[in-house]
């Protein structure tokens, strides 16, 4: 019993062999999410809820299974014809990244691209030779 589920185990990772690294970046991305948003909570000086790490849960079973499902039908009903498995992966991370900025923006109190923006033209200023 005990070696046919280390085989079924195996085989499911060869299966999925060729998603790994969507399925990877899916979830560094919403490990760094969680981070932020926790880091943002802690700067407000408010108090760390479970809410944030079920909700992390969530989205991680949620997009792993987006994934998954988008790569069984683009292998088996379009043989890979158009792999529907990397548009999703783009979705899920363009979400994530927009939550990750949302959380510096509460961070530093201001968008934090016009921050950085203000930071290299200042640092342009201090470099660049008097006319």
């Amino acid at each position: 019993m005990k070696e046919w589920a280390i085989a079924l185990g195996i085989s499911l990772l060869a299966f999925f062999a060729p998603i790994h690294a969507l399925l990877l970046s899916v979830f560094i991305l919403l490990l760094i999410d969680v981070g932020v948003e926790i880091a943002a909570t802690f700067k407000k000086k408010e108090v760390v809820l479970s809410k944030s790490l079920r909700t992390f849960v969530v989205k991680l079973i949620m997009y792993e299974i987006a994934l998954i499902s988008a790569f069984l039908v683009s292998h088996f009903m379009m043989n890979d014809v158009f792999p529907i498995e990397n548009l999703i992966a783009t979705v899920c991370g363009l979400i994530e990244l927009k939550s990750i900025l949302e959380n510096l923006d509460q961070m530093s109190g201001e968008p934090i691209f016009k921050s950085i923006i203000r930071t290299l033209k200042k640092k342009e200023r201090d470099i660049a030779p008097p006319k």
